[in-house]
């Protein structure tokens, strides 16, 4: 018997473009909001779409604990839109590995 393979898993190229245009339009959506106007009402929307299963967590969590802070919305959908991008880069990767040959 062998010590297991310390080889590392090839990186797919693919899977970070994707993760990184993902993670460049939640950056964008981002500044849109920051940057609108008082009179933009919809300045949001973009923000929240981009990163659409954190905003069901959220009104859960919102509603739960009383929380209504401007702040405490942006945070969350921020580390939400992080986790997207993680899940896209691991689903991408996988997929990328599986379909190659190399996994």
């Amino acid at each position: 018997m062998g010590l297991p393979s310390t080889r590392r898993k090839p990186k797919s190229r693919i899977a970070g473009i994707l993760a990184g245009l993902y993670l460049l339009l939640v950056f964008a959506a981002l500044a849109t909001l920051l940057l609108a106007g008082k009179d933009d009402s919809l300045a949001g929307i973009y923000f929240i779409l981009v990163t659409f299963p954190w905003t069901v967590v959220l009104t859960k969590v919102a509603t739960a604990s009383h929380v209504d802070s401007m702040a405490f919305n942006i945070i969350f959908l921020l580390v939400g839109g992080l986790i997207n991008g993680f899940i896209i880069y691991s689903v991408t990767a996988f997929l990328s590995r599986k379909f190659s040959g190399r996994g």
